[in-house]
């Protein structure tokens, strides 16, 4: 009993720590809750419509002047906002107004701006403001979020880095990537995990800005993170042959050497293990399509000759694009399966992604685009333009023989980034074992010359005592004895001779018998 209520303490730390585990888990993964509302705003100036801002309507869009600024309040903390631009404004500044710290927002091209305010500043913020300080801005929306994990439909861009993209799409225009080339970028995105990104060839700025959100919205849609690059090129349908749409490019400005420029740039800065480009027939016939293609055929021909555009080698060096597929090519051909389940999306197929996600998000495209999905549950039952066919239209690591994976024969910048550092760690380690195993054998050897000059003096030393004469003890010193000196020798013997006369002499006197009586 009384071993039990010892136990009793340790009983409970242990529940306690079962219980805490779960609500640490809980607290990280927090969501966090959409508070965005006008009432939030304690002061402003410039900001034609509070209402509009507010109204979870991402068409209708309104210019503040040329200043403007915003102060939000939230006696709880703000963890995060997400503004919605027509155009990307550039710098603009968020101020937590407790500490007076200012974060410079809008650095990068982004019109979709996640801004993390926790990051920013520490801590959640319970009083912001916002100021567009550099002209008016065009907005269309703001969140404000609660701290904790955003919604998945909230982007969070990042820009792609330099050098470091494994796959490019080269689409014409802003739903191309998800009608003729459904599949790809969430089979490679999400499912493989390679750096992907889409170059898109028309901006539609000038003529259909909505386009443009429903760009982003799809690539989120479909797990693309990083940001879009735009040729700015104008859209047209009026051209019946490549030739002719070139000409009409030409006529707004755009020579046939700047646009090719514009594709040796992409695959120069983002070097591309693999660039994916259109039919050469345009798909459906498209002439911007056909021009697209032929752009990306004829920089991929030149990207790696160092001469050609050579201020773009200057800036980014020269690059031998591995290999360029193009769609429905004929020749090296290769077919992808679109059309198996994927660990990510819920078990969705690549194919189900790009057309329930990614075209969905094309609001503005479905009346007129919407054939080239209908009644069509499987990629491989599209076969008019089919997703699913490609051919190696340019190598330079070899023929497919599988066929079905754009990635044969290549390892993602990642993966080789990897195997570099594990080369150069590895590098490090046999050096350090250099290192080491040279310092033990100069401690070995110092040892042992150590241990040969200590048997040294122990011989010599043996050897010393073997010859030197035997010492006499201090405590008995040697008794010095010297030979008499010459000069004394003569009187000596003289004595000696005078003391054996007188004792002759004396034995004579005492034989002699004496004069008077004496008995016989």
């Amino acid at each position: 009993m009384n071993t039990m209520i010892r136990r009793i303490p340790v009983l409970l730390l242990m529940l306690v720590i079962l219980f805490s585990l779960p609500m640490t888990a809980r607290a990280e993964e927090k969501e966090a809750k959409n508070i965005s509302s006008s009432k939030l705003v304690t002061a402003q100036e410039g900001f034609p419509s509070l209402t509009d801002l507010f109204d979870n309507k991402q068409w209708e869009n309104f210019k503040t002047k040329d200043t403007a600024y915003l102060t939000l309040e939230y006696e709880e903390g703000m963890g995060s906002l997400y503004l919605v631009f027509l155009k990307a404004y550039g710098p603009y500044t968020i101020t937590d107004n407790a500490t007076g710290t200012v974060f410079t927002a809008g650095t990068n091209p982004f019109i979709h701006e996640f801004v993390d305010l926790v990051a920013c500043f520490g801590t959640a913020p319970t009083s912001v403001t916002i100021s567009f300080e550099n002209g008016p801005a065009q907005l269309h929306e703001l969140d404000v979020f609660t701290e904790g994990k955003v919604p998945d439909s909230v982007q969070r861009w990042e820009i792609p880095q330099e050098g470091k993209i494994d796959l490019m799409l080269f689409a014409t225009h802003s739903d191309d990537d998800q009608l003729f080339f459904a599949g790809l970028l969430p089979y490679y995105a999400i499912e493989r995990e390679y750096e992907v990104m889409v170059a898109y060839f028309t901006n539609h700025y000038n003529t259909s800005p909505h386009r443009v959100h429903e760009v982003l919205d799809g690539l989120w849609a479909v797990g693309v993170k990083n940001y879009p690059s735009f040729g700015g090129y104008e859209d047209f349908g009026d051209a019946n042959t490549m030739e002719a749409a070139f000409t009409k490019l030409e006529r707004y400005g755009n020579t046939r050497e700047e646009m090719t420029g514009f594709v040796v740039e992409q695959l120069r800065k983002y070097k591309p293990l693999v660039a994916v480009g259109h039919d050469q027939k345009g798909e459906y016939g498209h002439a911007l399509h056909r021009v697209y293609s032929r752009l990306l055929t004829d920089a991929a021909e030149i990207a790696g000759d160092p001469e050609s555009y050579p201020e773009l080698t200057e800036q980014y060096g020269a690059w031998d694009v591995p290999k360029t597929y193009i769609h429905l090519y004929k020749e090296n051909k290769i077919v992808m399966d679109w059309d198996q389940p994927m660990e990510k999306f819920n078990g969705m197929t690549p194919f189900e992604v790009s057309k329930e996600l990614g075209f969905d998000a094309h609001a503005s495209q479905q009346k007129g685009w919407a054939w080239y999905f209908d009644g069509k549950k499987t990629a491989k039952s599209i076969t008019s333009y089919s997703p699913r066919e490609y051919g190696l239209y340019r190598t330079t690591v070899g023929a497919d023989v599988e066929k079905n994976d754009m990635f044969e024969n290549l390892i993602s910048h990642g993966e080789a980034e990897r195997i570099a550092e594990e080369a150069r760690l590895a590098e490090e380690a046999r050096l350090a074992e250099e290192v080491r195993l040279a310092e033990e054998a100069k401690r070995a050897e110092e040892a042992r010359l150590a241990e040969e000059a200590r048997l040294e003096a122990e011989r010599l030393a043996a050897t010393e005592a073997e010859t030197a004469p035997e010492k006499i003890p201090e405590s008995q010193p040697a008794v010095k004895t010297e030979a008499p000196s010459n000069k004394f020798l003569l009187p000596i013997l003289c004595g000696v001779v005078l003391v054996a006369l007188v004792a002759v002499l004396l034995v004579i006197k005492s034989s002699k018998k004496p004069k008077g009586k004496y008995c016989k």
